[in-house]
């Protein structure tokens, strides 16, 4: 252990560990939030797919795990097991990862945390699908506060994305408030990175990363860079 000046930490060098270069980074929580329906789900099996089988990520290159592609497990408790099985089918990017699927609240059963926790050792990173679906509500401080110790216990150092539905407004409460009720959270959890999606563009945010994609979906719901976009800019 050693005590350093400001100075002398800021000019210390760095190797910045990426899953997916410059976009996901291979460490710490990270948060994707939506409203209901815009496609999360789609875009986080697309992450894992990816990650899984070193495809690109939405033109963005990913990096091997010691000299592997990723073992991801993704974990779903926000939707019916047969219509989870229908999605992944229609999607068609289900190869390279695993997942697992539990009912509403599960992180609130303790031995479905303790499995949880003796089997996500066996990956490189986790994907929660969603948490509030995991946790029920986090309308306290106390609860959000649960919810952050049960995510420690479960994922440890393991590089992890959780997905989380924004509140749906309120009459008087403009939307930007509804966003940032996802973000501040995430903030508090210590989140890496921020990913905002809208049903046309992706607002990535974080300490180290700062992107915004123009998306739209093919026929089979997935998501692909928008060229066609006024916001798109071409290196």
């Amino acid at each position: 252990m050693k005590i350093y000046s400001a100075t002398e930490f800021a000019h210390l060098e760095w190797k910045v560990d990426w899953a997916v270069e410059n976009l996901v980074p291979a460490y710490g929580l990270n948060i994707i939030y939506a409203h209901p329906k815009v496609g999360k789900s789609i875009w986080s099996c697309q992450l894992a797919h990816s990650l899984g089988t070193g495809t690109p990520f939405l033109e963005h290159q990913v990096r091997q795990k010691d000299g592997k592609w990723w073992k991801v497990l993704y974990i779903q408790a926000d939707e019916p097991a047969q219509e989870w099985s229908h999605q992944l089918k229609s999607i068609g990017v289900y190869e390279g990862w695993d997942t697992l699927h539990f009912g509403p609240n599960a992180f609130i059963n303790p031995k479905q945390v303790s499995f949880t926790k003796e089997n996500a050792k066996k990956y490189d990173f986790l994907i929660l699908d969603s948490l509030t679906s995991l946790f029920g509500e986090l309308n306290t401080t106390e609860q959000a506060t649960l919810a952050l110790n049960r995510l420690t216990e479960v994922c440890g150092e393991i590089p992890t994305l959780v997905i989380h539905h924004k509140r749906k407004g309120q009459a008087g409460i403009p939307d930007h408030a509804v966003n940032s009720m996802a973000g501040n959270f995430a903030l508090a959890a210590r989140g890496s990175a921020l990913y905002n999606l809208s049903e046309s563009k992706l607002e990535a945010s974080g300490r180290l990363v700062k992107v915004s994609l123009p998306l739209q979906r093919t026929a089979h719901g997935l998501w692909v860079v928008d060229h066609n976009s006024s916001d798109f800019y071409a290196d």
